[in-house]
C-alpha cells in the first residue's frame, strides 16, 4: 500500500510524491505447547495383563490431547517396592523437567505402601508435575486436584514429625536402658601399642601396625593409665620426662613453672 502527498516548490509547480506505506504487523500467534505426559502401568504377577490399564491411557491422552513422552511398564513387580525399574527410569524424566503430568489407572499402580506414595506424591507436587488417575477421577490441575496435593503435604509433614517423635523417644528408651549409642569402640591390644611406643614408633606408625586409626590409638593409649607414653627419641630431646600428663595442663609433671 502506497501514500499519496503532494508539495508545491517555489516555482508553482506541484509534485506529487508517492511514499510506501509499511504494513502493519500483525500480532504472531504462539502455539501454546501441549502438556508433556508419562503413562504409567503396574501389575503385581507376570501372568496378568496390562492392557485394559494402556488402553485407557492412551484414550485419554489423545482425548486431551497430551503429548506422550513415554510409557513406562512394570510388568511383575510389587507395589510394596518403591525400587521399580520403569517407575525409576520415568522419575529420572521427570528430575530433567522433561514430563508434565503423570497418568495412571489408579494410585495404587504407583504404590501400595503409603508412606512411599506420599512420598512419590509430594515429589511430583514439588516439581510441578500434575498427577491424573482414570479410576479415582483425579486430576491435580483442578481446584479439587489442587485440594487433594494439599492434603498430601499436610500428611507428609505428619508422617515426618511422627517419625522424629517415635525417633527421639526411642534414642531416649535406649539410653535409659543402658545402651551405648553411635558407633562400637574399636578394641586394639594396649600392651602391643605399648611395645611399639617403646620401640620408637610413632602414633601413627603404631596406628599403621595395628590397622587401626591414630587417634583410636591415642585414645586407647590415654584411657589406659591416663596418659600417653613417649618414644625415646622424643624424650631424648626434652628434659620432660617419659610420660606427659593429658589432665589439660601444658605444663608437663616435674618441671617448675
Amino acid at each position: 500500500m502506497q501514500s499519496l502527498r503532494s508539495r508545491k516548490l517555489n516555482g508553482g509547480y506541484d509534485f506529487l510524491l508517492i511514499f510506501p506505506v509499511p504494513k502493519r504487523s500483525t500480532p504472531v500467534e504462539h502455539r501454546i505447547r501441549p502438556p508433556r505426559v508419562a503413562l504409567y502401568a503396574r501389575c503385581s504377577t507376570a501372568d496378568q495383563r496390562i492392557d485394559l490399564q494402556l488402553s485407557g491411557l492412551r484414550s485419554l491422552a489423545r482425548q486431551r490431547e497430551w503429548e506422550v513422552t513415554g510409557e513406562y511398564i512394570d510388568h511383575g513387580f510389587s507395589g510394596a517396592s518403591a525400587k521399580r525399574p520403569q517407575l525409576q527410569k520415568m522419575l529420572g524424566e521427570v528430575h530433567r523437567g522433561r514430563v508434565d503430568v503423570v497418568a495412571v489407572w489408579k494410585l495404587d499402580r504407583l504404590g501400595r505402601s503409603t508412606k512411599d506414595l506420599l512420598t512419590l506424591l509430594e515429589e511430583m507436587r514439588v516439581r510441578g508435575v500434575d498427577i491424573v488417575s482414570t479410576m479415582e477421577n483425579l486430576d491435580t490441575s483442578t481446584p479439587s486436584g489442587k485440594f487433594f496435593f494439599g492434603m498430601v503435604a499436610l500428611l507428609g509433614e505428619v508422617e515426618r514429625d511422627w517419625l522424629r517423635e517415635r525417633t527421639v523417644a526411642g534414642l531416649a528408651a535406649a539410653r535409659a536402658r543402658g545402651v551405648r549409642l553411635g558407633r562400637r569402640p574399636v578394641d586394639i591390644d594396649i600392651e602391643r601399642a605399648l611395645q611399639l611406643r617403646a620401640q620408637g614408633l610413632s602414633i601413627r606408625q603404631v596406628a599403621r601396625n595395628l590397622g587401626v586409626g591414630a587417634t583410636t590409638v591415642h585414645r586407647a593409649l590415654r584411657g589406659a593409665d591416663g596418659a600417653v607414653p613417649m618414644t625415646p627419641s622424643e624424650s631424648a630431646g626434652s628434659d620432660a620426662p617419659e610420660i606427659l600428663e593429658t589432665t589439660g595442663s601444658s605444663q608437663p609433671t616435674g618441671v617448675a613453672a
